[in-house]
């Protein structure tokens, strides 16, 4: 089996997730496969970081609850890094954006199941609030649809 990055990186092997009703191959890791998408979230292409990656993670790994609560946290703490919501911020007019827009599509995604189901400890939602409010505070490109 390939490693979870490149099949995070392979639209066709996506594109069967996404048409199956964004079911996951039992062969794979949810938690691997999850971190690996994340990268994509940087991508120019729209197909790979709209249509594929941020779909099929939040269809098939956080709505069908692929994962523990000890790694939907991680991936919660991760979403909310320097790497990936605070990823290159006060940049204006630059790609980066993207990272930053679908971490925060991210975690909301998180927030919602966990408003479903809650999973996340007082702390960590606390914590969850404060970063987003210092990310609006710092986020400098309110550009909305960047082609």
């Amino acid at each position: 089996m390939q490693d979870m990055k490149s099949y995070a990186a392979d639209k066709e092997f996506l594109r069967s997730i996404a048409d199956n009703n964004y079911k996951i191959p039992n062969a794979l890791d949810s938690f691997a496969f999850a971190r690996a998408l994340l990268s994509n979230f940087a991508s120019t292409d729209g197909e790979l970081r709209d249509e594929l990656s941020y779909m099929i993670f939040a269809n098939g790994i956080i709505a069908k609850q692929k994962l523990t609560p000890e790694q939907s946290e991680k991936l919660l703490t991760t979403a909310l890094d320097v790497g990936h919501l605070f990823y290159r911020i006060g940049e204006f007019n630059t790609d980066s954006v993207f990272m930053r827009s679908f971490s925060n599509l991210v975690i909301a995604a998180l927030l919602y199941s966990d408003a479903q189901k809650p999973i996340f400890p007082a702390e960590i939602i606390q914590r969850t609030k404060k970063a987003l409010l210092e990310y609006a505070r710092s986020e400098k490109d309110w550009r909305g649809y960047v082609k």
